[in-house]
């Protein structure tokens, strides 16, 4: 015998229990079973009950799965909302952000390399356009020249300032519970 799918299988099975109430009487024996005409009839229809029963929870399922996305959906636009609102009141860097389990924005330090090559620039950039009009100037840019020992000093101290933000980040985030709130 063929393999069948559900619907073939439940067709034949409704088949076979017309059959039998139209065609059985009394008790009958087979497969080693004996069954009452009205028993072998629930038999048969009992896969086709079992099919609705599963194919309403399925749809339960597919719902309640439809309705917690949403519910998701709706609390993160909620949750946003809120830390936009948190933010526009009381900053960026204040602690009662994290009392609503946002994290707190804060600008890493710069380093004193940092600041005074960006100091560098700023002459190089002033010296190189002048005394020129305003289109002449957007088209200036000063270039401030390093030797290549400064180059790999300047990394380095970037490249140690990114860890110490880093680990400055880890400590503030461990004192967050004993910081005082900063007022507006």
């Amino acid at each position: 015998m063929a393999t069948q799918n559900k619907a073939a299988q439940q067709a034949l099975n409704r088949q076979a229990a017309e059959g039998a109430k139209d065609n059985l009487k009394g008790t009958v024996q087979f497969g080693g079973e004996s069954y009452k005409v009205s028993d072998l009839v629930d038999v048969l229809q009992a896969p086709a009950a079992a099919s609705t029963a599963t194919d309403r929870a399925k749809a339960a399922y597919t719902a309640a799965v439809a309705s917690e996305r949403a519910a998701r959906l709706k609390a993160r636009t909620t949750r946003a909302a809120l830390q936009n609102y948190i933010v526009g009141i009381h900053g960026e860097s204040n602690t009662l952000l994290a009392e609503f389990g946002f994290k707190v924005k804060k600008q890493p330090a710069k380093t004193v390399e940092v600041k005074a090559g960006a100091a560098e620039k700023m002459r190089a950039t002033r010296k190189a356009r002048g005394t020129m009009g305003p289109k002449q100037k957007a088209k200036v840019k000063g270039t401030v020249e390093i030797d290549a020992t400064a180059l790999a000093a300047l990394q380095n101290a970037a490249e140690t300032a990114s860890a110490a933000t880093t680990t400055t980040a880890a400590q503030t985030t461990a004192n967050v519970g004993g910081a005082k709130p900063q007022s507006p």
